[in-house]
């Protein structure tokens, strides 16, 4: 076996683009690549080896002696030269880049031409998926052994770490790479696939995306929050949750304060479709309601916010930002609460969400007002006494 640094690119909308289009991304994609790594191509014993996706590209860097000396120049110009090219591509939203290393072997594919398999590769193309468009990822590994304790040159940044699900609930450690100050580098947290394992993460996921809002106080902002008892059902004494639990319990609290906030400004319309069948504990679901009625009654008076109760309605819990995100909870295997969650955010799924909650919400409103839910949560408290 031998070690090797791969770069994976994929570019996002390629097969929604007519056949000449993608022709050209393709021929023009191989042309920035072969370009950047002529050196490569030149040398007597080639270091480097390209393997066709069909709409990318995965470059496989070989650390032999004579190269090892240039692979960070090579792959940091790569990317460079690659993100570059993103910005002039017509038709379609980007690349999504990935970067990796570790061991693989080498093998000839079926028309006898030098390829590479191992597990190696095969993460690599995970963390390619887990990315934004124009958003370049870095394993820990790349990471290591391409930047280390090196210092961080001109605008060239890297994130934080942030653990992403690959397979088999398996999760890997990433860093984003983005130039500072420059136009079409994607740097806000990676979405795998669309999917978030954990109640945790979800609520990282959240969080951050609130504070964004609250960081633009010139947006006008929708919310539409679909729920059991709500983010404003969770009760904030620290001394009602397990003690297992405290980095979530003031991950949740954390949301329910910025959430809170964002419905206090002008600026934001908020409904929420509140349905308590989960059965809590009595002295549990008695703190629930109390919490919840606290944020009801605040906000009774309030046109910007409005609220209904119902006995039925289809899943998935649902917390939608029009223009922002739609993020859906599931339960998974036999945990409680909603564990898995699938993040959508194209225009048409944030709308289709939007269009789901309204029918629920209106087909209620018409029977029920704000006096109505206050006294049905009132009346749920008092019978778990």
């Amino acid at each position: 076996m031998i070690n090797a640094t791969f770069v994976f690119c994929d570019i996002v909308g390629f097969s929604r683009s007519d056949d000449d289009l993608q022709a050209q991304l393709i021929c023009g994609l191989n042309a920035e690549v072969t370009h950047q790594l002529y050196h490569r191509l030149c040398e007597p014993d080639r270091s480097v080896i390209f393997l066709p996706t069909g709409d990318g590209l995965a470059i496989v860097l070989l650390e032999k002696d004579a190269a090892r000396h240039f692979l960070k120049h090579d792959v940091i110009n790569l990317v460079d030269r690659l993100m570059r090219f993103s910005l002039i591509m017509g038709g379609v939203k980007g690349l999504r880049i990935g970067v990796h290393r570790g061991p693989v072997s080498l093998i000839r594919d079926i028309n006898g031409n030098l390829n590479v398999c191992g597990t190696a590769i095969n993460d690599c193309q995970r963390i390619m998926d887990s990315a934004k468009a124009n958003q370049v990822l870095f394993s820990s590994q790349a990471y290591r052994s391409l930047v280390g304790d090196s210092p961080e040159q001109d605008s060239l940044k890297f994130s934080d770490p942030v653990a992403i699900p690959v397979k088999h609930r398996l999760e890997v450690e990433v860093r984003i790479m983005f130039r500072e100050g420059e136009p079409g580098w994607e740097n806000t947290e990676p979405c795998p696939q669309g999917l978030l394992i954990g109640k945790k993460r979800r609520t990282q996921f959240i969080v951050k995306r609130l504070n964004e809002l609250l960081h633009h106080p010139e947006k006008q902002i929708a919310i539409y929050e679909q729920s059991a008892l709500s983010t404003f059902g969770i009760a904030s004494q620290a001394s009602n949750w397990p003690d297992d639990e405290t980095d979530y319990v003031r991950l949740i609290l954390d949301q329910k304060s910025k959430l809170r906030t964002l419905a206090g400004q002008e600026r934001t319309m908020l409904k929420l479709v509140l349905r308590p069948i989960r059965r809590y504990s009595p002295v549990w679901m008695r703190v629930r309601c109390e919490t919840l009625l606290e944020f009801l009654r605040s906000f009774r008076d309030s046109p910007n916010v409005d609220y209904v109760v119902v006995e039925d309605y289809e899943v998935p819990n649902r917390l939608v930002v029009k223009n922002g995100f739609s993020i859906e909870g599931y339960k998974m295997y036999d945990t409680s609460g909603y564990e898995l969650s699938v993040i959508r955010t194209t225009t048409d799924e944030i709308n289709e969400a939007i269009e789901a909650f309204e029918q629920v919400f209106n087909r209620q409103r018409s029977s029920q007002n704000k006096d109505d839910v206050i006294t049905y949560f009132e009346r749920l408290r008092d019978s778990c006494s």
